[in-house]
């Protein structure tokens, strides 16, 4: 364990920095910051920074996910700056037609140690919650249909939320929605899934030493 000490502010602090990390190619090291530096540290922080970096190729659940996350900001945001919201909307438009125009696309993580996340397996999950923010966002039929399916069916709400499956994203903010246009036999399918996974949270924690609702996790 090595101890560098210096100012933020100074340069010289990041080449000794660089210096104790040698050729280190996964260096555990713990930076104290106090806020008022940061902009400061992360200004100077890249550019000493030898580390390799790997990106991936572009995959459908991730797109599917920039989708209903921008869906849902440009509706948070409309009231504040309807600019920004007006662009996030654009994204998010543009990402759902590449969603609609494509079949699955899984990444290759080859070059990854950690875990894969919701990249490995399939994106159904990711394409419900973009139709069912899209639709939340602008009211328009086609990404309630997608949702809803053809023909329509119900989708079963897990006890876990989790990356590996936003599927509840997606059925959560369809089971709320106050726009008119739902069929009513899914909403109440959907809702007495919700109850059910309620109860089922609700017995589980109360016999849990801890009162843990979810199992098997971390």
């Amino acid at each position: 364990m090595r101890f560098v000490e210096g100012d933020y502010r100074e340069p010289d602090t990041f080449v000794r920095l660089a210096k104790a990390l040698g050729g280190a190619t996964r260096p555990l090291h713990y930076l104290a910051i106090p806020p008022s530096l940061f902009p400061t540290v992360i200004e100077r922080l890249p550019e000493k920074d030898g580390s390799r970096r790997f990106y991936t190729d572009i995959s459908t659940a991730a797109t599917g996910d920039f989708a209903a996350v921008f869906a849902q900001a440009a509706r948070i945001y409309r009231p504040y700056d309807s600019a920004l919201a007006d662009s996030y909307l654009a994204a998010a438009r543009l990402s759902y037609d590449f969603l609609k125009a494509s079949a699955t696309i899984k990444p290759n993580l080859d070059m990854f140690g950690t875990g894969n996340y919701d990249s490995g397996s399939g994106d159904f999950d990711n394409r419900a919650w973009a139709a069912a923010e899209m639709w939340e966002t602008t009211g328009e039929d086609a990404f309630l249909v997608d949702f809803e399916g053809t023909p329509k069916a119900p989708k079963a709400v897990a006890d876990n939320f989790d990356y590996g499956d936003v599927l509840n994203m997606g059925s959560f903010t369809y089971i709320l929605s106050a726009r008119p246009g739902r069929d009513q036999t899914v909403v109440d399918a959907m809702t007495a899934s919700v109850l059910a996974s309620a109860e089922r949270l609700a017995t589980r924690a109360g016999g849990a030493a801890f009162g843990r609702a979810i199992e098997n996790y971390w």
